[in-house]
């Protein structure tokens, strides 16, 4: 990745920082932002993949441009007679001043590297393997987004040890929040019906029974329904933590799978991918709103109770 940080992004033009995501094209080397690259569906320089274009990083490439004359173009990477003022193939403006590979290196070459090189054959594989359930690492990794090298270490981890559990200290507190900003919509709704319906007891001891409703039981048994109840509920999420990333990992291989199917060519299909990469922060969004206009309306019910018994 550091040959690749303070590089142009062909297509939008910024430069490659630490925080970017990047695709790194497998067939000639060329860096661009994910979103940029999934946006256009396809490598900056795809014309000249049949030529054998390589990409070659004006970073790391001053010194053989020192020696040739030859400037590269930061943009697209291409080489351009040093009189140049344009580049001939995509009209960046041509940079003039050259640093030493030596001090290059200091500069580039040292700083830690935040996206694992994963996208390309060329480069050296970040992972063990080349794919995991059938599916290959450089979709995982734009499926998943951020957080990818921590799905990948524990999936990886589970093929090893044949086994589908991990624990994810998020899912164990919050598994209602966690599936539904992982997508996981059926293990999220599962969460919210179960913690709905344990939650009734203690619903009923500090908000109903206080307000008058009686259900003719008496206090002690709804204390012991709530104590089984909050026995459940952290056995639940206990195994909610356990088993979160492999409801993620199985979840994830079938909508993939899917958009696979329901794509006409792999560009549709990296397109398709990109749109539903990453969490839904949306989602949580509107799970947030929900409880709040729930804790509203429960208030208005309770109200309306109290005055008609």
């Amino acid at each position: 990745m550091a040959h690749y940080l303070d590089v142009p992004c062909p297509f939008c033009g910024e430069l490659i920082t630490d925080d970017d995501e990047i695709v790194v094209c497998p067939d000639c080397g060329t860096p661009s932002h994910r979103s940029c690259y999934f946006a256009n569906g396809i490598c900056f320089n795809h014309e000249l993949h049949e030529e054998g274009f390589e990409w070659v990083s004006p970073k790391t490439d001053a010194l053989s441009r020192e020696v040739s004359g030859d400037l590269t173009c930061l943009r697209c990477g291409r080489s351009n007679n040093p009189n140049n003022t344009y580049c001939n193939y995509c009209g960046n403006t041509l940079a003039k001043t050259e640093q030493s590979a030596a001090s290059q290196k200091s500069v580039y070459d040292l700083r830690e590297p935040v996206f694992l090189k994963v996208l390309s054959d060329d480069h050296q594989k970040a992972y063990s393997v080349d794919e995991i359930d059938g599916i290959p690492i450089k979709e995982w990794v734009v499926y998943i987004g951020q957080s990818f090298n921590y799905y990948l270490y524990h999936f990886i981890s589970q093929n090893k040890n044949n086994k589908k559990t991990s624990f994810t200290l998020s899912a164990a507190f919050f598994p209602v929040l966690y599936f539904i900003y992982r997508r996981v919509w059926g293990a999220a709704a599962v969460a919210l019906v179960s913690a709905f319906l344990l939650n009734i007891p203690f619903v009923v001891l500090n908000v109903l029974l206080p307000s008058g409703i009686d259900f003719g039981i008496s206090i002690t048994v709804w204390q012991n329904i709530a104590n089984l109840s909050s026995g459940l509920s952290l056995i639940l999420n206990i195994l909610f933590g356990i088993f979160a990333v492999w409801l993620y990992r199985r979840k994830a291989v079938r909508h993939m799978k899917k958009l696979k199917l329901e794509s006409e060519s792999q560009d549709q299909y990296l397109q398709k991918l990109n749109s539903v990469s990453g969490p839904s922060k949306t989602g949580v969004l509107i799970f947030a709103g929900l409880i709040v206009g729930l804790v509203f309306i429960s208030s208005i019910l309770i109200s309306f109770f109290q005055l008609i018994v």
